[in-house]
């Protein structure tokens, strides 16, 4: 259901309050994996609130019907969450349930709630039937593998959890929903069978590694791999743990040399059948994950073959048979969505148990797109995020490493050197990308990666190019102007402490000297206009893009902004994205509105303020207004276009661009980030 009634203004409502839960709960779930993983490195010890979670948990749930009543959630919970996988209903692990339920779906449960209980004081009650779908597993597995999975329950399992128990029954779409929900794969079932020679010390040892590698797993499994990759990775360890429970006696760990307990113990099975801890495996998939071009799970021990490096293209062909080859396929490719719907495409079910890939170039294939339009988003931001894999895929699948570029002009070949991914660099190099592009404003790849310091990527572009000028369109750097700037004064147009969005809001007269006003003027005119135009019925701007790669703005803005000795210098970032505002038509307006913030790729980094920067003097109309609301015509401050004159507001500060009087109207639009509390 899309909405609760059938007006206009509240459609879609509900589905709108579920999406913002949905974005909520994957924030906090991500917000929780990445401060326990920053704990654990930062102190090189368990996280004290994940380990007393889970430890709380295991010992709850370790025990038996009188001790499992007690806890937090009772019997039938848990059985209802078994009853969901065994239907595969997806939808009720939802990102808000699993982040209020993660102690319930991390923590071990008894074997008990598996099989029937009907008379309460027989022991023997679930020694036959399985509680939850026997009839279901039947036909799904036949009676053979069934009656192995209740021997291997009844035999040597004291305990399981809710990810163990989606891998047994092969439910890899709802194993997805649960990494995805943050749940740790780390946590692992005890076992009935318990070794004499173990010692306290390997005891503790097999327990407590759990949650901090759980949150290094989730943390890397968030950072670009793809769902159908970590959900084989989790289903292969899990069969390992399987595996491991044929040995009965403690074995050394063929890596660490630690007595193995069989609560720590994996067996990577055939050929080489090696013993070892599950910490060492996991760390050495974590480590490893991104040099291995087959299959990413190999055992430790002896299958460590040669790693070819995924950026290195095979040497029978050159970088432009390369190029050309990856064009073709590209071109293939139906232009956008309305292409594609044209297409005469037979629609193919993916069955849920073929949903596990083995390797990278098999997990990313999905996801790259079926048009042209979305290969190219797509290109774009695994470029700037250094997904080589990503990126490795596109180009495979097809892709236009020569002409295509982004609204700031940018080449993927430019956007990975001014990134610094070296690998990447190397990988469009292989692949015939030219490293003499320049990007708007007449800016080199290589000039790029000299003002932010990388050095490997220098030393490979440096022997295919032209040593570039700074810059093309300026005569001298700018770079020499803001040091000379003078200290400036700051007003304050909406106080920090007032409870407004638009608290925070701030005037900067000549924030910038006359002469780099001209240079900027100078480089507007050599920036393409934008193509497409928003086309409205009242005049606006015309957009020209320009992103500052090396820093010539945005160390200028900083300076001036630290100038006003209201920041220091560590606490002011200038994002480079810029867009030129030109408002050429008398009565052009901007209605009112709010902005969005922008997020840095690498870093994470969001932006809290808007900044404008006017480069023209209007003498009349123009003026950019701060208002109270969208739906009131309240002013709360008013600011003329001045030339040099910078303004800075929050992103969620109501405010509208008044009716063009003096024409044009020329101002740099940009992002900043500043502390968030007043002064």
């Amino acid at each position: 259901m899309k909405q609760h009634n059938p007006t206009g203004e509240t459609r879609k409502c509900w589905g709108t309050a579920r999406e913002r839960a949905r974005i909520k709960a994957r924030f906090n779930i991500r917000s929780r994996v990445a401060s326990a993983a920053n704990t654990a490195r930062e102190k090189g010890h368990v996280p004290v609130a994940v380990a007393v979670a889970v430890t709380t948990a295991a010992t709850n749930c370790n025990k038996h019907d009188d001790t499992v009543k007690n806890a937090p959630y009772s019997l039938d919970t848990v059985r209802c969450i078994l009853w969901r996988i065994v239907h595969g209903d997806r939808s009720f692990f939802s990102l808000p349930y699993m982040e209020e339920h993660a102690l319930l779906l991390t923590a071990r449960h008894s074997t008990q709630s598996l099989w029937q209980d009907d008379d309460d004081d027989n022991d023997d009650s679930h020694s036959h039937a399985l509680l939850i779908g026997e009839q279901k597993l039947l036909s799904w597995f036949g009676h053979a593998q069934v009656q192995e999975f209740k021997h291997y329950i009844m035999t040597t399992r004291e305990s399981f959890t809710v990810t163990e128990y989606t891998v047994w029954l092969r439910r890899y779409h709802i194993l997805g929903s649960l990494l995805l929900g943050g749940v740790n794969p780390c946590v692992r079932g005890t076992a009935i069978v318990r070794t004499h020679t173990a010692t306290t010390a390997t005891e503790n040892h097999s327990t407590q590694w759990q949650p901090t590698t759980g949150a290094r797993v989730l943390g890397r499994f968030f950072d670009s791999v793809p769902l159908s990759l970590s959900s084989y990775i989790v289903d292969r360890i899990v069969r390992m743990r399987r595996l491991a429970t044929t040995q009965t006696d403690d074995t050394a760990c063929a890596l660490c040399q630690r007595c193995t307990p069989i609560d720590c113990k994996l067996s990577f099975g055939s050929p080489c059948h090696h013993v070892f801890c599950e910490a060492c495996l996991w760390d050495d998939i974590v480590t490893n994950l991104n040099d291995r071009p087959g299959d990413v799970v190999l055992c430790p021990v002896c299958c460590k073959p040669k790693i070819e490096s995924p950026t290195t293209a095979p040497q029978t062909t050159t970088p432009t048979m390369r190029r050309q080859a990856s064009l073709e396929k590209y071109l293939a490719l139906p232009r956008d969505a309305h292409e594609l719907k044209r297409l005469p495409r037979k629609k193919q079910k993916a069955h849920e148990w073929n949903a596990l890939c083995s390797s990278w170039s098999e997990a990313v294939l999905p996801s790259l797109g079926l048009t042209r339009d979305v290969r190219r988003d797509k290109a774009f931001t695994h470029t700037e995020k250094g997904a080589r894999h990503y990126v490795k895929g596109c180009l495979d699948a097809g892709m236009d490493v020569h002409d295509l570029r982004n609204e700031y002009g940018q080449t993927l070949l430019f956007l990975a050197a001014w990134r610094g991914h070296s690998a990447l660099v190397q990988l469009l190099l292989d692949y015939g990308s030219d490293p003499n592009q320049t990007a708007n404003g007449g800016f080199t790849i290589l000039g790029a990666a000299k003002a932010n310091g990388h050095g490997d990527i220098i030393e490979l572009l440096r022997p295919l190019g032209e040593e570039p000028a700074t810059s093309v369109v300026h005569p001298r750097d700018p770079l020499c102007i803001a040091p000379e700037t003078p200290a400036t004064t700051l007003s304050t147009l909406i106080d920090p402490l007032m409870d407004h969005p638009g608290a925070g809001s701030y005037l900067v007269d000549d924030a910038i000297q006359p002469d780099m006003v001209e240079y900027l003027l100078e480089l507007w005119r050599t920036l393409p206009i934008e193509e497409k135009p928003k086309i409205k019925a009242v005049p606006c701007s015309v957009r020209s893009y320009f992103c500052d790669t090396e820093r010539l703005i945005s160390a200028t803005l900083s300076t001036s902004l630290v100038n006003t000795q209201q920041w220091k210098d560590d606490e002011v970032t200038v994002f480079p994205h810029m867009r030129f505002l030109h408002y050429s038509e008398l009565g052009s307006t901007l209605v009112p509105h709010i902005d969005l913030c922008r997020v840095d790729a690498l870093s994470g980094v969001r932006s809290t303020h808007s900044f404008l920067l006017y480069l023209k003097d209007c003498e009349k109309g123009g003026e950019t207004t701060l208002l109270e609301s969208l739906t009131t015509a309240k002013t709360l401050a008013r600011v003329s276009p001045q030339r040099g004159r910078l303004l800075l507001f929050p992103h969620n500060c109501p405010h509208e661009g008044e009716a063009i009087v003096d024409a044009p109207k020329i101002l740099v639009r940009g992002e900043v980030r500043l502390p968030k509390l007043g002064f």
